[in-house]
């Protein structure tokens, strides 16, 4: 009967199903709107405040095992995910096989139309059952033999698809049991690690089940920052903006002379802030490298090492000052000259920040490693220490983010970095039994990052005496793509259409606020990046009669290219006149405001 069966199937069939799809992680996003998204490899983007669900597929990974080590059942595997993957496609083609029958069943209302469906759908599960007999026919006697016992007696074609596919998939569940077992008798152990990318640093974060790390701080990036109207931060650009105005009015400046200024002020200000921080950390390091306690002995290496690398950073901040501490010195040259060697010396910052950083986690390591034997006294020192050494390394991170942000941008776009991650003591080791299928990763519990971060996420394979092998591995970019209001201040150009105004000349810069509606794409790198299309409106402080008292300007904007270009249409309610204004977003590029997260 099943040989017959086979026969009719095979001259039904159009082929063998659909391809095995590649790779073993599978992503989904779920977003704070409720909506759900397959994060398809090459995009790779998501909401900044999205859910992550990871699915590891059990088949696609004993395959990519089987060519990493070639002691493993490969025949086995391929078997396995053969079956498991026509099982799929058979039992999602069922139903719309059984409501064509349905519709052909009445033969007073068969239809050409209907015949064609009936056919397709019965093709599409026959395509999916016809690999399945064959292996039982030709491998599995066993197999064969179940799906005989249970095609006895079957009334309707559905249910007798159905008892194949049932049969099948207790068959390839015990199958797929062997060949775990054999791949752990082998000694084959896996790791899957997340990491977040941000500001030049890669930091391990939690991915239930797969490690010990603890669960990071709720950290929700706002969507709605109408607040930031009235921050401090705000209020400070807009007094700058003011006094930019004032002096490309009155022709003191022009708007290239504060792009060649802004970078280099910007770049001093961060080091005069970076330093005054990590001077604070000369005490408690003198205090514990002094200290009596003989648990601190094996770590006074360890301390002198990250005091001089602390003097080293406030020696090379010194040397950066001295270069770009006059803007009149700083400024002369061309714009290309000027950027190009700024970014040479923002790149030498970040590294030096990077390796900063590794000192201040292994310090922070060694001393938690024997905190419990330390005196009263001496812990509150470390205490303190590892409380300033956040401090400053989160400072030193953004100010360096801040600095070669927008430059890179330009010039390359974002890259995530994945070099050198390294599984650490507290991710777990599983076998592909015990190995999760299945976790959440909550980006809000990820920390401080900001649209542009980076999220890596790698699964491994390893043996005793012998390297880790990489399995696969996603990487995610994080961007603001739900709707969200943004906050920029602005310093624009504006042109009166009323006759008669004090100004002398035809447009007159102003400090103004934007407040913009904006959203993002789940497609686009350079629309999130870069583009960053914007409605919104701006208000502006104008002088149209030149009497140095501010005057209300209300308008419409719309802005592009992260809120840099800036045009729009207003009117100035006390010169009783509307204007046309072009807007660029101050500070001008690259001149991020400092200790911005």
């Amino acid at each position: 009967m099943l040989r017959l069966l086979l026969f009719l199937l095979l001259l039904l069939a159009a082929g063998t199903g659909r391809a095995i799809a590649d790779g073993i992680l599978t992503l989904e996003e779920r977003d704070l709107d409720n909506g759900s998204h397959a994060i398809d490899r090459g995009l790779d983007i998501v909401d900044i405040n999205s859910t992550i669900l990871l699915r590891v597929d059990k088949s696609a990974l004993r395959a990519e095992l089987a060519r990493h080590y070639p002691a493993t059942p490969a025949e086995e595997i391929k078997t396995v995910r053969l079956i498991q993957q026509q099982i799929r496609e058979g039992l999602d083609a069922l139903p719309d096989m059984g409501k064509a029958i349905v519709a052909w069943s009445d033969p007073a209302t068969r239809t050409e139309e209907k015949k064609a469906s009936l056919k397709a759908a019965v093709r599409r599960v026959a395509n999916a059952a016809t690999p399945i007999l064959i292996h039982a026919t030709q491998k599995s006697p066993e197999l064969e033999a179940e799906i005989e016992k249970r095609l006895a007696n079957l009334p309707s074609m559905t249910e007798s698809y159905a008892a194949v596919f049932d049969a099948a998939a207790v068959h390839v569940t015990n199958l797929a049991s062997d060949v775990d077992k054999r791949l752990t008798e082998q000694g084959i152990y896996l790791q899957m690690g997340a990491w977040l990318d941000w500001a030049g640093v890669t930091t391990p974060i939690h991915l239930p089940g797969f490690d010990t790390l603890p669960e990071g701080e709720f950290n929700e990036i706002k969507r709605w920052q109408l607040t930031a109207l009235l921050s401090q931060e705000n209020k400070d650009l807009f007094d700058a903006a003011q006094q930019a105005a004032r002096d490309i009015n009155s022709r003191q400046k022009t708007v290239a002379s504060l792009f060649k200024e802004s970078l280099p002020e910007a770049l001093v200000k961060a080091l005069k802030a970076d330093q005054q921080c990590l001077k604070q950390l000369d005490d408690p390091l003198r205090t514990l490298h002094g200290a009596g306690d003989s648990a601190l002995v094996q770590l006074r290496s360890e301390i002198d090492e990250t005091r001089r690398a602390v003097d080293d950073f406030i020696d090379f901040g010194r040397i950066l000052q001295a270069r770009y501490g006059n803007v009149r010195v700083a400024s002369i040259g061309d714009l290309p000259t000027l950027y190009s060697t700024l970014r040479a010396d923002v790149d030498d910052l970040k590294a030096r920040a990077k390796s900063l950083n590794d000192r201040f986690r292994n310090l922070e390591s060694g001393i938690k490693g024997i905190a419990s034997s330390l005196a009263t006294q001496v812990r509150s020192t470390s205490d303190q220490l590892n409380v300033k050494v956040k401090e400053c390394a989160e400072g030193i991170s953004a100010h360096v983010k801040d600095l070669g942000g927008f430059v890179n941008v330009l010039v390359n776009g974002r890259e995530i970095g994945a070099g050198s991650l390294e599984y650490s003591d507290k991710i777990l080791k599983h076998d592909i039994g015990s190995l999760p299928e299945r976790t959440d990763l909550d980006l809000r519990r990820t920390g401080s990052r900001d649209a542009g971060a980076g999220v890596i996420v790698r699964i491994s394979a390893g043996k005793p005496e012998s390297p880790i092998q990489l399995l696969d591995e996603r990487r995610l970019r994080l961007y603001k793509i739900l709707t969200y209001v943004d906050v920029a201040v602005s310093l624009i150009f504006a042109e009166p259409q009323k006759k008669g105004t004090g100004l002398s000349s035809r447009f007159q810069a102003a400090p103004s606020y934007s407040v913009l509606l904006k959203r993002g794409k789940r497609n686009s790198t350079f629309w999130n990046e870069l583009f960053q299309p914007a409605i919104g409106v701006n208000i502006a402080a104008l002088d149209f009669d030149s009497d140095e008292s501010l005057e209300a300007g209300l308008g419409l904007v719309f802005s592009a290219f992260r809120d840099y270009l800036q045009i729009g249409y207003g009117y100035n309610f006390n010169a009783d006149s509307a204007y046309w204004f072009v807007g660029l977003r101050f500070p001008v590029p690259g001149s991020t405001p400092i200790g911005k997260p």
